[in-house]
């Protein structure tokens, strides 16, 4: 099952925020954190209730979740579900902005992007985790 709320996008602040964010981010090269602060919003103020009453609904206690963002994963355990296989969300890509996005996300906010994961994203890039 997929759960899609489209009310969390911009991590729960609204797609309209979302897209302000990001276009501070290309014009002038903020990380997530430093944008979502520009705006005076919560860096992430996303609500998982909605989605665990619809696992409960459906009787799914024990899932596979496909997320690197560990506050997703604890909100979620501590919400019932037996979280039994995390599933990374990795895609390669060569856009720059893209991968400082990413890197944002693992540097400021704890995203669970192992060292071979990061590797197949950034592939021929000059980004480089430490």
């Amino acid at each position: 099952m997929l759960i899609y709320l489209p009310w969390q996008e911009g991590c729960g602040n609204g797609l309209h925020q979302k897209i302000k964010f990001f276009r501070l981010m290309d014009d002038f090269g903020m990380t997530t954190s430093e944008a979502y602060t520009s705006l005076e919003l919560p860096p992430d103020n996303r609500d998982y209730r909605p989605a665990i009453a619809i696992l409960f609904r459906f009787n799914l206690l024990r899932i596979q979740l496909i997320t690197n963002n560990p506050a997703k994963l604890d909100a979620v355990t501590r919400g019932g579900i037996d979280i039994i296989r995390r599933i990374p969300s990795i895609m390669q890509t060569t856009d720059p902005y893209l991968l400082k996005y990413l890197d944002s996300k693992i540097q400021q906010f704890g995203h669970l992007i192992n060292g071979q994961d990061y590797e197949k994203l950034c592939r021929s890039t000059s980004i480089s985790h430490s």
